[in-house]
């Protein structure tokens, strides 16, 4: 095509199309084609092209337009040798479809299967082991991003992946009724006053705390018959 192009703007002949591909495209079946030219059979064009590496239609259309070398080549092959056994580009071309570079993983369910022995209690801990035994993490096909892997598969947070059980960071609504009484507390002001020199295991705000735990008003909770 570059020949042609050079032939035309030399020979000022401007009643025929500078992109000839474009101005006939529904009918346009390469250079060779239009020019007369003896194309290659389906056979030989394979073989031919398959030395250059091409790896897309795009990257070999672009090829059959600027190199001059290839005049026995169709530009629009799958038009000249649909009745001569073409298949798709990939077959013509010859090249390999590159392999996914897309990491496989343990199923959720095998992930599962694999952790819950090991007892850990936490993410952190979660991702710790897989940063210390990259090993354990590649024969196992474990993922450090079990949010975004498992997304769609039931993920339901690191509880349920790691099969820990909670444990509230407080004690029960009696305990720490019986604690507020033990201790002579009288009224809500003091208890709010006082919360420095509690247990880390005993709610500075019990109404929030126990709010479905068995609240039921500063009275019950200090062991008073009226409210405070």
């Amino acid at each position: 095509m570059p020949e042609w192009r050079r032939f035309r703007k030399d020979n000022n002949i401007k009643s025929i199309p500078y992109k000839l591909e474009r101005t006939y495209s529904d009918e346009w079946q390469g250079t060779p084609h239009f020019f007369g030219t003896e194309i290659f059979s389906y056979e030989e064009a394979k073989k031919f092209i398959k030395k250059f590496k091409i790896q897309s239609s795009r990257d070999y259309v672009k090829f059959t337009q600027t190199t001059d070398s290839v005049i026995n080549l169709p530009g629009v092959p799958y038009r000249v040798y649909k009745n001569e056994g073409w298949i798709n580009w990939k077959e013509y071309l010859g090249y390999q479809k590159r392999k996914s570079s897309r990491k496989e993983y343990a199923s959720l369910h095998d992930a599962k299967k694999i952790l819950y022995p090991l007892n850990l209690q936490s993410s952190k801990e979660y991702m710790n082991l897989l940063r210390d035994d990259v090993d354990f993490k590649k024969t196992y096909q474990l993922t450090t991003k079990p949010t975004r892997v498992y997304k769609d598969s039931g993920w339901k947070g690191f509880q349920d992946y790691l099969g820990y059980i909670r444990i509230s960071k407080f004690v029960s609504y009696e305990d720490c009724k019986t604690y507020a009484i033990e201790l002579g507390v009288k009224k809500s002001r003091e208890w709010y006053e006082n919360k420095k020199s509690r247990p880390k295991n005993i709610p500075s705000d019990p109404p929030n705390a126990y709010k479905n735990k068995g609240w039921k008003g500063w009275s019950d909770f200090l062991g008073k018959d009226d409210n405070q």
